[in-house]
């Protein structure tokens, strides 16, 4: 190998690195841990929920489903979550969905 496939494979694996590392810091830690303690599927269910709720405006919706995953979190966990945690979290795998279906 000469030198500039050396340079273009170091170039692919840092992207590579790079890449994961980006996903990993997606979250902060302690939210990570309730997202993976709760299950993901579980606030997409509360996401489908609320979207079936036509009469109810968007921040209304949003607001009921981050108070459920509180009330979840309290019920599964044993704590109660924060408002802002809880909104991060369903921000962040409301997110991921929609990433999906495009």
């Amino acid at each position: 190998m000469d030198k500039i496939d050396w340079i273009l494979a170091a170039a692919v694996v840092l992207s590579a690195v790079l890449n994961w590392l980006s996903r990993q810091h997606a979250l902060p830690r302690g939210a990570r841990r309730v997202l993976r303690k709760i299950g993901k599927q579980r606030i997409v269910s509360l996401i489908n929920q609320a979207a079936e709720m036509r009469d109810l405006s968007r921040d209304e919706r949003r607001r009921w489903v981050a108070t459920k995953l509180q009330d979840l979190a309290v019920s599964r966990l044993g704590v109660r979550l924060p408002l802002s945690t809880a909104n991060l979290l369903v921000e962040f795998v409301y997110q991921q969905v929609r990433r999906r279906l495009k």
